[in-house]
Order: structure tokens, then sequence, then C-alpha cells
């Protein structure tokens, strides 16, 4: 019975030090656990990026004439591979593209085209961007004018 007894002893001891070790991990995990969700949080009211550089560069070979064709790139410095930008020359009424045309993305650098069809031509751009943690934004408009 001694030996019963002292072997019980021996386990419940030996189980007491296993689990003061496993509380210690788990509070280690739990501060750990904060300290993400505290970071995460953070990042749902923002955009992955705080700023964005836009340039529409149009290209060296345009001859600006009526009738001739009209090159160039728009350049999102900051982006992300879902980004989806469309172009269009043409506004209606209620400030959405006509014939919106999408964009191919090459490392946030999308070259575009058309025809220029009056002496002062305008493009636009919509932006559309889905991020899997942050803001997201569905159509931002951008214009410039090339003449």
């Amino acid at each position: 019975m001694k030996k019963l007894v002292l072997l019980l002893s021996i386990v419940f001891i030996s189980c007491d030090k296993n689990i003061e070790k496993l509380n210690l991990e788990i509070d280690s995990l739990k501060q750990k656990n904060d300290s993400l969700l505290k970071i995460t949080n953070a990042l749902e009211d923002k955009f992955v990026f705080d700023e964005a550089r836009i340039n529409v560069v149009p290209s060296e070979k345009n001859s600006n004439k009526l009738g001739s064709k009209y090159e160039g790139t728009f350049v999102i410095e900051a982006y992300n591979k879902s980004d989806e930008v469309l172009f269009s020359n043409n506004l209606d009424d209620s400030n959405e593209l006509v014939n919106p045309q999408a964009l191919k993305n090459d490392d946030g650098v999308y070259p575009f085209e058309f025809k220029l069809t009056q002496k002062e031509n305008r493009v636009y751009f919509i932006i559309k961007n889905s991020n899997s943690i942050g803001k997201s934004f569905d159509g931002i408009i951008i214009s410039d004018k090339a003449d």
C-alpha cells in the first residue's frame, strides 16, 4: 500500500510540474496573440498602402495630330496584384466610363491607347482595389488631358 501511495504521489507531482509549464506557455501564447490582434485591428480601417502615386506617361511616339493614335502608360506606384484598372476616353452624364477597357497590369504599369478625335482629349481611369486585409476601394476615377 505504501508503494502505491508513493507511486501516486510521484505521478501527481510530475503532472503538476507539466501543468505549470503548460500554463506558462499558454500565458506566453496569449500575449503573442494579443499583440497580433492589435496589429491586424489597426489595419482594418487603413488601406494597405497609405499613399499612392499615379502618373500618366504619354509615349514619345505621339504626334498629337487629329486622327492619330495616342499611346501612353498609366502608372500606379503603390498597387496590389489584384487591382483592376479600367480605361476610357469618354464619360457619360452620370460620370460612368463609356465602353471601358480593362488594362493589363504589368507590375503597376497599365499601357493604353486611343485615337485622338478632338484638339483636347480627356482620358479616364477607374481603379478597383480589393485587399484581403485593410480597406478596399471600388471605383476611384482619375482623369487627365491628352493634347
